[in-house]
């Protein structure tokens, strides 16, 4: 159906229609002739305007068959408007020859340009809509490409089709090394491979800088899928800019009918959420879930209540001593985060929404809660406080520089706090990490190595890095008086923790006998729940004024 009357529109119909329409287009330009011959004799003759009314029907050959449609449909109109035409009707005057004959070829050569003028903005046409289908980086069908082949696969509804969102981890990694053009050689690379490894029948697309999708049709619920193959043909290096390069992977699969109430889009969402699911966890592989919707949703509602409580006043801090082990003293202390429900007065365990906030933006706003009340506690307590920052925290430069100026505007004394780092954050980004710790040491805070031994433990980073402190984990201490295996590595991790000058802290001490071995082993402080548990700020000034 034609989308308006004007001309333009008709020609646009014209040149798009299929060619089982020719006869009806080459029917239309016969009447069209016919009629603008017929209005020409009728209205006088072509001494007047209207002998231009047989341009219409000569662009229209010219819109549907090109060049030669062009030429001939204006042979065709310059001829019925030739020697059989009079120049005035009325007055019987016949034309002269070399004016009928300066017709023909004006209106000849007008459709042969027409026609070329036509297949020019026919391949201009195409070649946008090419070029509007590819990733403009690498050359491969992008995202615009990859709806259009689910819609068709919705019209179909022959095979089943499966998608597996292929997600670099290490991307970034690639392109701090090599830079983006080696990033997007990667992904042509990867794409590559598994078109020639896998399947030539896979379908690859670009979905995002770090991503590719991959689109297979399964003739049945019974067939499997790639997902290993995919996993398998990346064991070998893919060779960038003459490089081996090894990559890891992360994939979401989402496979099935797309039923009518299933969109595309809705097709593609799932494979988000299923690979979103596989990075969360760590995972190689997730297939999609329903469950994943609803961990989801309870994650927003969760991280909500988490703003709200913010803005309640909902979170307040504990406060955990630590022992001197030589003398038994209280010597300090960690500060914890709790939060009280607003509405039951409860405390809610940090296992059930830190993880949560820690992968959120949200893990700002509440470290810097923690921050600020730790400060203006510090004044009134008298000993040293331990406060954690997370890895994002740590990667975070505005954060840091932050916690200096509060620390600074506050007065806290040099030294009256310390920033407790996991290994993790270290080993993320080495280079950013060891900026931070030096801008943290030089603002006066002590900062100490969290979970010792748990992580990825190198002797290099520790030698590099301006730490005062090394916090050896729970795990090494629970089994100390049952096992000499682990006295004896428990013996290493003191020694090298001295080797570095490092204060040595415990924590997980549970039993009078985890304390005196330790003590006897030379560690510095200790924590857990021997001694106490998490106290919150009127609670810890008691015992502490009660041990004293």
């Amino acid at each position: 159906m034609l989308r308006g009357t004007s001309f333009s529109a008709l020609i646009h119909h014209l040149r798009r229609a299929p060619r089982t329409n020719t006869a009806l287009i080459l029917l239309l330009l016969v009447l069209l002739f016919a009629f603008a011959h017929s209005v020409v004799y009728i209205t006088g003759g072509t001494k007047f305007a209207w002998p231009y009314l047989m341009l219409v029907p000569v662009l229209i050959a010219a819109a549907r068959f090109h060049v030669l449609g062009g030429i001939a449909g204006g042979l065709v109109g310059g001829l019925l408007l030739g020697p059989v035409m009079p120049l005035d009707t009325a007055a019987g005057i016949p034309q002269d020859t070399a004016n009928w004959l300066i017709r023909i070829a004006f209106y000849t050569g007008l459709g042969g340009f027409a026609g070329a003028l036509f297949v020019f903005i026919q391949r201009q046409g195409r070649a946008r809509e090419r070029s509007a289908r590819l990733d403009a980086d690498s050359g491969l069908p992008n995202r615009t490409a990859l709806f259009e082949a689910l819609e068709r696969a919705t019209a179909t509804r022959q095979m089943m089709p499966v998608m597996m969102l292929v997600r670099v981890v290490d991307l970034g990694e690639i392109m701090e090394a090599a830079g983006v053009s080696a990033a997007d050689e990667l992904m042509v690379t990867l794409a590559e491979r598994l078109r020639t490894g896998i399947d030539a029948q896979l379908e690859v697309y670009r979905f995002s800088g770090s991503e590719i999708a991959v689109l297979e049709y399964l003739p049945d619920s019974t067939a499997t899928s790639h997902e290993r193959d995919i996993l398998d043909i990346t064991e070998n290096p893919l060779e960038v800019l003459g490089v081996p390069v090894h990559v890891e992977l992360a994939i979401g699969c989402a496979g099935g009918i797309v039923a009518p109430d299933i969109s595309p889009r809705e097709f593609v969402r799932r494979a988000r959420v299923a690979l979103f699911t596989a990075v969360e966890r760590q995972s190689w592989l997730c297939h999609y879930s329903p469950s994943f919707e609803r961990h989801t949703a309870n994650t927003v509602r969760l991280l909500a209540r988490v703003r709200q409580g913010l803005a309640n006043g909902e979170f307040e801090l504990h406060f955990q001593p630590k022992i001197h082990a030589a003398s038994s003293c209280q010597d300090g202390c960690e500060a914890l985060i709790r939060w009280r429900d607003g509405d039951s007065g409860e405390l809610i365990p940090p296992g059930e929404f830190m993880p949560q906030v820690e992968r959120s933006a949200l893990i700002t706003p509440l470290t810097r809660f923690v921050a600020e009340s730790t400060f203006t506690f510090a004044r009134e307590a008298g000993k040293r406080i331990s406060i954690n920052l997370t890895a994002r925290n740590l990667l975070d430069p505005d954060l840091i520089a932050a916690i200096a100026r509060m620390a600074a505007y506050g007065g806290i004394p040099s030294g009256s706090v310390e920033i407790e780092i996991t290994e993790g954050a270290i080993v993320r980004d080495p280079v950013a990490a060891r900026e931070a710790i030096g801008q943290l040491r030089r603002s006066g805070f002590h900062v100490s190595l969290d979970d010792f031994g748990t992580g990825y433990s190198s002797f290099e980073y520790l030698r590099q890095l301006p730490l005062t402190g090394l916090k050896i984990d729970r795990a090494f201490v629970k089994d100390l008086e049952d096992d000499t295996r682990a006295q004896r590595l428990m013996t290493c991790m003191i020694d090298v923790g001295h080797a570095l000058e490092l204060e040595v802290v415990a924590e997980g001490v549970e039993t009078a006998g985890q304390q005196e071995i330790l003590g006897n082993l030379g560690c510095d402080l200790l924590q857990g729940f021997y001694f106490a548990r998490p106290m919150p700020r009127k609670e810890y000034l008691d015992w502490v004024r009660a041990t004293a």
